[in-house]
């Protein structure tokens, strides 16, 4: 199965730093412990999600930034934590809570590493981002300026959150909030807030009649802050996929494929929507079909040879096939689709 939590650079090609001096101390394994320092000294958090003996760009950031002096000047405004998942048993046994590492990384959508994560002591994130080139200073200065960004966008948010609060017609404030959680980049700040907002729409308009329960659910599955209950809501209200919910809903799904089960029924899934006839984002249902193709085509994988060949004609029909993705596809139908 291919995985999203990729790291193809070989460490023997990562070039050595020369380190000043070992910063460990400095960092916390367990992220309760540091989010309990953090608010006891009124700072926030900088958490690494690192994969420490596997990952090369990891390291390399570590090399790099990391264990250098310079960057702890983000020492007076943040407590470090980093919540490593590792790969050798000697690695996982120096991890204090792998299950708690393991729920935070669902909690916060961690789809690769190294992520890095700005939050309040709270937990609200407030910047993301990873590996920078450039050295310590240039991250720290980065970090500084992304700080000053994400923290405004929150407070903005919170102002929105306190108008829903005394609003006596909550309805306008939740659109608001759903036209905004829709054209939110991914990682911005302030996304589960309005996600907590836009929710409202379920229930103050429980049968769509408005359609705020449409546009809801609509910025909570396109801004990836679907919760199970919504992915359900969606597929009811959108059993036909006229306004395209059921394709958030499919992807969804695509992303939780873990095992052999899983992605089988994920390919039952796609060839069932296919017979809806209706697509709207075509290019994200091609990728679905593609991916689905090729678990279908291997021996190894699924086994299942027509239905590789259902989908990969299908990822044709919805429109031009990216070169990367070309390969995959003409040798399944054993044809030159260039």
């Amino acid at each position: 199965m291919r995985t999203l939590l990729t790291s193809t650079l070989l460490l023997a090609a990562i070039s050595p730093a020369v380190a000043q001096e070992d910063h460990s101390s400095k960092w916390f394994a367990d992220f309760d412990q540091a989010a309990a320092a953090a608010k006891e000294a009124g700072k926030d958090l900088f958490v690494d999600f690192t994969g420490s003996d596997w990952c090369g760009w990891c390291i390399k950031l570590h090399k790099e930034v990391f264990d250098h002096d310079p960057f702890y000047a983000l020492e007076k405004d943040f407590v470090f934590v980093a919540l490593d998942y590792p790969r050798s048993e000697e690695a996982k046994a120096k991890v204090p809570n792998p299950d708690r590492n393991q729920e935070l990384a669902k909690k916060y959508k961690i789809q690769g590493y190294p992520t890095i994560l700005l939050m309040t002591a709270e937990g609200e994130v407030f910047g993301t981002t990873g590996y920078r080139e450039g050295g310590p200073e240039k991250y720290v200065e980065f970090v500084k300026e992304l700080t000053v960004s994400g923290k405004k966008a929150l407070a903005d948010v919170a102002q929105l959150k306190a108008e829903f609060e005394k609003a006596e017609d909550k309805a306008p404030i939740v659109r608001k909030a759903c036209d905004l959680l829709e054209n939110l980049a991914s990682g911005a700040p302030g996304g589960s807030i309005l996600a907590g907002i836009a929710r409202q729409g379920l229930t103050l308009d429980p049968e769509n009649k408005s359609g705020l329960q449409m546009a809801a659910l609509r910025a909570l599955l396109k801004s990836g802050q679907g919760e199970e209950t919504d992915l359900a809501a969606a597929e009811k209200l959108d059993a036909k996929n006229a306004e395209g919910l059921m394709e958030y809903v499919i992807q969804a799904a695509m992303g939780k494929v873990r095992d052999e089960t899983s992605a089988n029924a994920m390919v039952d899934r796609l060839l069932a929507f296919k017979k809806l006839e209706k697509v709207h984002d075509k290019e994200m249902i091609q990728g679905m079909c593609v991916n689905a193709a090729y678990w279908c085509h291997s021996e190894k994988m699924l086994n299942r040879p027509e239905d590789a060949k259902v989908l990969a004609k299908w990822a044709t029909e919805l429109g031009e096939i990216h070169e990367r993705m070309a390969p995959v596809i003409e040798q399944i139908l054993g044809e030159d689709i260039s």
